[in-house]
């Protein structure tokens, strides 16, 4: 039975967080000094300043198709980060065991989610506070 990965999409064509996310889903770990610095990826303030005022004025309804584009562009890129830091928590959890990493992906664009996937956590990617 194919993964959700390999399933073909009848509804939205894949992202590019999607489609990144099959080409790094192999049971290859990454080396654990890389998996570290992957962990220390983070948006600096300016940017995470720059998403909320996005945010505010998508919220509210005032957000310019520009200003849109930008702000979905910051979303995938949080999707490509919290992708690779999944990976990364994998491949140093799994490194003690020395097991293969196992990142089976899950459609994370937005809207489309495969059904019973997480959402992604872009709080934390974008170092929100609640």
């Amino acid at each position: 039975m194919p993964t959700i990965a390999e399933r073909p999409s009848i509804a939205e064509p894949p992202s590019e967080s999607d489609i990144f996310a099959r080409v790094i889903a192999t049971d290859e770990a990454l080396p654990p000094n890389v998996a570290r610095s992957v962990l220390a990826w983070k948006f600096p303030n300016r940017d995470v300043a720059r998403v909320r005022k996005l945010q505010a004025r998508n919220n509210s309804g005032t957000i310019t198709d520009r200003e849109r584009r930008e702000l979905e562009s910051y979303v995938r890129v949080g999707q490509f980060v919290a992708v690779m830091q999944a990976k990364a928590r994998l491949t140093l959890k799994n490194d003690r065991g020395k097991g293969k990493v196992s990142l089976r992906h899950r459609s994370i664009s937005q809207p489309g989610v495969a059904e019973g996937a997480p959402p992604v956590n872009l709080r934390s990617v974008f170092a929100f506070e609640p």
